[in-house]
């Protein structure tokens, strides 16, 4: 009986271990397909229009606080305008931007690729040395936040939400509030 109970026990505590260490194997995975170049294994470990979305809003609401204060363009009567085309252009950026060679940048970089190289022609990137700091924000949303020792001010946050037992998606990529003062 007691031998029983220990088994069961022990299977419990190691289920929960395997429950609670799955999104740091997901992002494992997903910076492993980053540093091989494998694109097929990044696609399959991000939900690329849940990031899509999520950047769009965070680039839009970025805009429009940096409208709002400033008093040359809170005033000014073109700026309801000046959004609207912003928001446009904001979204086919997104679109065209996000690619999977860019998210492996950020991943293995901690910050945002140059938007002045095309997107398609991103190079392998080099891993250089990052800190990493993990957070569950629920027990379905994981959080991941990259600093590159150099550039400490402008952390870059990855938000993985599980999907199944032990898988996990890549839903949004937090961008530095500095970005948008």
């Amino acid at each position: 009986m007691k031998r029983t109970l220990a088994a069961v026990c022990a299977a419990v505590f190691l289920l929960v271990a395997v429950y609670l260490a799955s999104p740091l194997l997901g992002y494992y995975r997903m910076q492993s397909a980053a540093r091989g170049g494998d694109q097929d294994a990044l696609e399959a470990t991000i939900d690329f229009p849940a990031v899509r979305e999520n950047l769009k809003s965070q680039l839009n609401a970025g805009f429009a606080a940096h409208m709002q204060s400033d008093a040359k363009l809170k005033d000014n009567p073109f700026a309801g305008l000046g959004m609207m085309l912003a928001t446009a252009v904001i979204g086919k950026l997104v679109d065209s931007y996000l690619t999977p060679e860019a998210i492996s940048m950020m991943v293995l970089k901690a910050k945002a690729p140059d938007p002045s190289k095309p997107a398609g022609a991103l190079e392998r990137a080099r891993e250089t040395k990052i800190d990493t700091h993990y957070s569950y924000i629920n027990l379905d949303r994981f959080r991941v936040t990259a600093v590159d020792p150099k550039n400490s001010d402008k952390p870059l946050s990855f938000v993985m939400e599980r999907r199944g037992f032990m898988t996990w998606k890549l839903i949004r990529i937090e961008l530095p509030a500095r970005l948008f003062r």
